[in-house]
């Protein structure tokens, strides 16, 4: 996501190994951010409990019913938290209603009159759904959220309707799907939800890329684009690193249900041996704790769905996204040579190549990558504005 605050350093602390000292950088400031909202204060008890959380969660002093949760600086974890912490105030919330009502105003309004539940995957994330634009389908990354692709599809307001496709099993009361082929079949079955008839444009990252290419080795002719984004190059040699993450997911999820049975001293004790696993989940241990659910399964079952996968050939038309820690090797993946030939390897008709700068975790997160991936959008999909403006020029 694009941050809203930045605090401006002259320099940036620094551990004796050379990397970013994070327990050292200052706080920001807990003023309202520049939004385009006028402060409005809440102006029920539902309104006031969720400004509340929110402003706990997000360490912002001020927070109007208006205000989107993700413009504030929401993402994937806080949205956990605040579920967590609203289901603690009485609030029967659940993860999907923060991303479908992501102001306060309508977050209430959605708890205040129940609406029917939905067991639907497919999140509209353009502010509208405008019928005279193409549809861009974004399979969710790694923890199962499509809270990323918001940056996204603020860009591409005016060009496509964007959805985001998340995973089942985001609510505590959901069983994740298993099996990259599964969740593919899936993943169509709810597109088809919105799109039912013609070819899809389907865009994943990460995790969400493996199964973009899934989806389209499956139905290529389904498929009208695939922008693959860094997905993780997976075989019979790769699955023990993945195993051994899902391994950790386990761990860490046996962990957190063993101590909501737990009181006192146990409690601690199993809440510190929880927080010693968030290193390898790449999480800092201050948000890993027993008093808030995160979705540890949902993890662990696409880790071991990425174990077990071994993709096939596809011939649907695709572009392949390579940042910088593929091309420096920074990251666990393979070298970078043998990743290229892995993935053009199965799409023997041809596959679009994108150099990305930066890193992998910012490829739909920073300025410069958003540039990219929207100008590669705009060349292979014909947006109907330029549709209705080729229709208006003289024959």
């Amino acid at each position: 996501m694009i941050p809203s605050l930045y605090v401006p350093l002259d320099h940036l602390p620094l551990t004796p190994n050379g990397k970013v000292d994070t327990k050292a950088l200052p706080a920001p400031d807990h003023h309202r951010p520049d939004l385009t909202t006028t402060y409005t204060p809440p102006r029920n008890p539902t309104e006031q409990t969720i400004t509340e959380v929110w402003s706990d969660v997000l360490g912002i002093d001020t927070i109007g019913i208006h205000d989107n949760f993700f413009e504030l600086g929401g993402q994937s974890i806080s949205s956990v938290r605040v579920v967590s912490r609203l289901r603690e105030a009485g609030l029967g919330v659940a993860l999907q209603q923060i991303v479908r009502h992501p102001t306060v105003a309508q977050l209430a309004a959605a708890l205040d009159v129940p609406q029917p539940a939905s067991s639907g995957l497919v999140v509209l994330l353009s502010s509208v759904a405008d019928p005279e634009l193409p549809v861009l389908f974004c399979v969710h990354p790694g923890g199962g959220s499509t809270h990323p692709y918001r940056a996204l599809a603020r860009c591409l307001a005016g060009t496509f309707t964007v959805y985001g496709i998340q995973a089942p099993g985001l609510n505590a009361d959901e069983a994740p799907l298993v099996g990259i082929e599964s969740i593919a079949e899936r993943y169509w079955r709810e597109i088809r939800g919105v799109q039912p008839t013609g070819p899809c444009t389907i865009l994943g990252w990460s995790t969400g890329a493996v199964i973009a290419h899934a989806m389209g080795a499956g139905a290529p002719e389904e498929v009208a684009g695939l922008f693959l984004l860094e997905p993780a190059v997976t075989g019979h040699d790769q699955r023990d690193r993945f195993q051994r993450h899902a391994e950790v997911y386990r761990r860490v999820n046996a962990l957190w249900r063993r101590g909501q049975n737990e009181n006192g001293a146990e409690r601690k004790a199993t809440e510190r041996e929880l927080r010693r696993l968030a290193p390898e989940m790449n999480l800092d241990e201050d948000l890993v704790t027993l008093d808030e659910w995160m979705p540890y399964a949902v993890l662990e079952a696409e880790v071991r769905s990425l174990a077990a996968y071994r993709p096939g050939r596809s011939r649907a038309r695709a572009t392949l996204f390579v940042s910088d820690t593929v091309r420096d090797g920074s990251g666990d993946e393979v070298p970078e040579a043998r990743y290229i030939a892995h993935w053009r390897g199965l799409y023997p008709e041809g596959l679009a190549q994108r150099a990305m700068p930066g890193r992998h975790m910012e490829m739909v997160r920073g300025d410069e990558q958003l540039e990219l991936v929207i100008s590669t959008l705009r060349e292979a999909v014909p947006t109907a504005a330029a549709d209705r403006e080729r229709e208006m020029l003289p024959a």
